[in-house]
């Protein structure tokens, strides 16, 4: 497993795959919209987000963000 603390700034955008690892995402402040396959959603504080190994997903800072990023297996 690995940790990650992460600050994010508005109008950042980033396309991910982890295709070895899941990752939860946890928002200590700021908005951001996470959007994956169909689906999209708004997260803030105290947002938790579960991203299963192999999904395709991207984020978009609407606000300034920090969140906590954990993934298992550990990233590389």
């Amino acid at each position: 497993m690995s940790f990650n603390h992460v600050e994010i700034r508005a109008g950042w955008e980033h396309v991910l795959s982890n295709d070895d690892n899941d990752e939860i995402i946890y928002f200590l402040d700021g908005k951001a919209i996470i959007s994956w396959e169909d689906n999209e959603g708004e997260v803030s504080a105290d947002s938790c987000m579960y991203i299963p190994a192999g999904c395709k997903y991207k984020y978009f800072a609407s606000e300034d963000s920090t969140m906590v990023c954990v993934f298992s297996p550990p990233a590389e």
